[in-house]
């Protein structure tokens, strides 16, 4: 009989992280003007607007695609050929579209004007929605990864602390080990403040 792996267990990393985010997260908001000189106020205020903009573009995004589903030409364009049997294939691409030996060149100029119209149409309707929504999404992290090096003070690691509790998505913080980015920023900031 063999020992099953458990891969929800609470790692000495979690437990930490979560244990300094509920010690500091639960203090007061704390005013800029406690800490003047910490850039974690701005980054926070930075943060905010960037992660804004990337879920407005997701939203879009997602409104885009609803429009190519409802048109019924999908989240990939392709048309469909019937083959001489009478049964239909896809085709996502026109080099897939010549390799059918089976099709006159009427139905293989139709497929391609048809794969045409599909594509011109995804075109029109997804734009640069992609590329934008990805510039958005790297923009927010970048602001992320400087946001969780910045406190300087006890005022900034309560604030930053009580800002990714409060507002930034969990999944954000479970990539490039920020968590641990994190718990080394509140670690010096506290040095610092015991040496002042």
């Amino acid at each position: 009989m063999t020992q099953a792996e458990t891969t929800n267990t609470t790692s000495r990393r979690r437990f930490l992280g979560a244990a300094a985010v509920a010690a500091l997260a639960g203090a007061p908001a704390v005013v800029e003007a406690a800490a003047p000189n910490d850039p974690t106020f701005d980054l926070i205020l930075q943060h905010r607007r960037a992660a804004i903009t990337y879920e407005d573009l997701v939203a879009d995004y997602c409104r885009r695609e609803r429009i190519l589903v409802d048109e019924g030409i999908g989240l990939y364009p392709y048309t469909s050929v019937a083959l001489p049997a009478g049964q239909p294939i896809v085709v996502y691409n026109h080099e897939r579209i010549d390799t059918l030996a089976c099709l006159s060149e009427p139905q293989r100029r139709k497929a391609h004007a048809d794969l045409d119209a599909a594509l011109n149409r995804y075109t029109e309707v997804m734009g640069d929605a992609e590329d934008a929504m990805r510039v958005a999404d790297a923009a927010a992290f970048e602001v992320l990864g400087q946001l969780l090096t910045a406190p300087t003070s006890i005022a900034g690691v309560r604030a930053l602390v009580g800002y990714l509790a409060q507002e930034v998505d969990p999944v954000m913080l479970r990539t490039n080990d920020q968590i641990e980015t994190l718990l080394f920023s509140i670690q010096d900031a506290l040095g610092r403040e015991v040496e002042a």
